[in-house]
């Protein structure tokens, strides 16, 4: 997807894809997305007819790409481009009021001729789009964000000294800054039965819940996580507050996660026309399964055949533009 503003700035998206023959990226679901990053024009020259007869971008689009180590964005290539756009159809405009003010929103659908980088675009479409009354704002605000976390699931069967049960069940999230919370129910079971679980899909069970202990983390943990959602660890000490005495206890931890199966990826986008502003949202979000081994408190994730761990490794990434 291209964008081309009279002002200047243009900016476009670039989906790669693997079809296999006679497949479409317009049927869900039959194309692998290799890859999806943004490229932007920022000094590209667009020029559009008023009356959205035609349009033409030309200049250079640069692609920039993120960083997760120094958290910046770096350049990764640029694609020359030179469209023309000719409009056909009729002009549909719909108009509203806004305060003491009227706008307007044309747009005609369009073909599409040139070239972007070594692309031909004579089979591309286009929309040529207009408005009028309130100015549109220029460029004033581009937001990104990135967090990259651990959830971990997990069931300890077994009793351990100081706490009721004879089943442990828990929840800990943890960012790579080394922040988190958790979350640690106790069961009393009957022989051969375990606690609802993540793990089991919440299965029935006649457990009875002797309660429930949340953690917390106050000095940052020492987290290490590969971008490449391969594995991570965590290592220092959680808090455990008790609600009835108000008393701490502190939790040793001990994680290591590895990455299992298939990274799954999934992506969305937004354009939303607002009192007179364009903002362009991307949502991106990479996860991958996990298993895991060591120590939290006095529980051994993991280590006997009636534990079980599960949770998954995930990259957010979050970018507005704003103009």
């Amino acid at each position: 997807m291209i964008s081309g503003y009279p002002d200047g700035y243009s900016p476009a998206y670039i989906e790669s894809y693997n079809c296999e023959p006679g497949e479409s990226i317009d049927q869900e679901g039959a194309c692998d997305l290799l890859s999806a990053h943004e490229v932007s024009g920022e000094n590209t020259v667009a020029n559009i007819d008023p009356e959205l007869a035609s349009a033409s971008i030309s200049g250079t689009f640069i692609n920039y790409i993120y960083n997760d180590e120094s958290g910046e964005f770096e350049v990764g290539g640029e694609y020359p481009v030179d469209l023309v756009v000719t409009g056909v159809g009729e002009v549909i405009t719909d108009s509203w009021r806004h305060h003491s003010s009227t706008n307007s929103y044309s747009t005609r659908e369009a073909t599409v001729s040139g070239t972007f980088g070594s692309i031909d675009f004579s089979s591309a479409t286009a929309v040529l789009e207009r408005s009028e009354g309130r100015a549109i704002v220029p460029p004033v605000e581009h937001l990104q964000n990135h967090d990259q976390m651990m959830k971990l699931f997990w069931t300890e069967i077994g009793e351990l000294e100081g706490v009721a049960g004879d089943a442990h069940t828990g929840y800990v999230g943890l960012w790579e800054d080394g922040s988190g919370y958790g979350v640690i129910t106790d069961w009393t079971c009957p022989e051969d039965e375990v606690p609802p679980t993540q793990s089991n899909g919440g299965a029935d069970s006649n457990c009875v819940e002797n309660g429930t202990r949340d953690l917390y983390v106050d000095e940052p943990l020492e987290v290490s996580m590969d971008t490449r959602l391969t594995g991570a660890t965590a290592v220092g000490a959680m808090v455990q507050l008790d609600w009835e005495s108000g008393t701490f206890k502190e939790v040793p931890v001990d994680i290591t996660a590895v990455g299992q199966g298939e990274v799954e990826k999934f992506e969305y986008r937004q354009r939303i026309h607002e009192d007179g502003q364009i903002v362009v949202e991307n949502y991106s979000t990479d996860t991958r399964a996990l298993t895991a081994t060591e120590t939290i408190g006095a529980m051994g994730l993991g280590d006997d055949a009636d534990d079980a761990t599960s949770g998954e490794l995930a990259i957010d990434r979050f970018v507005s533009i704003a103009k």
